[in-house]
């Protein structure tokens, strides 16, 4: 069954790097973060079909967490690219989709972060990227790893 897995883990990694416009108009340090991100992401997301034998099943089964999981990381890369044009509300609003994809990307056990801790995240600078991205990620790993 690894090999099996490992393939679904392959592919669904392979669908992501394949994709350049989930990190088109970020600068290559943001973009490979942000890229680690739904690959390891997209990795599990096969893993977690480890039940499931036939590969077109278990495709059916990634597809909702795969498609939410390219939706989160190219709402990232516009909020980033498009920082200048938006106010508050627009950032806040955007962050908010974010949170709506993660909830299907990491699954059942997620638990959307507080308002504190999104209020910390809208208030941080988008500049560097790289650093936004990672506080972002880090502030969503975190809330899963505590559920």
């Amino acid at each position: 069954m690894q090999p099996i897995l490992e393939r679904r883990a392959q592919r669904a990694a392979e669908s992501l790097m394949d994709n350049e416009s989930l990190t088109e108009g970020l600068d290559t340090e943001a973009a490979n973060i942000l890229l680690s991100w739904g690959i390891e992401h997209a990795r599990n997301i096969a893993w977690d079909t480890s039940e499931v034998l036939d590969d077109e099943q278990a495709q059916t089964i990634m597809y909702l967490r795969l498609r939410a999981l390219r939706r989160m990381m190219s709402l990232v890369t516009t909020l980033i690219c498009c920082q200048a044009s938006l106010d508050a509300a627009g950032r806040a609003n955007s962050l908010e989709q974010i949170i709506a994809q993660a909830g299907t990307v990491y699954g059942p056990d997620f638990n959307a972060p507080d308002e504190t801790r999104l209020a910390s995240l809208l208030q941080a600078p988008l500049n560097p990227p790289e650093a936004w991205i990672a506080s972002l990620r880090a502030m969503l790993d975190n809330k899963t790893a505590n559920a």
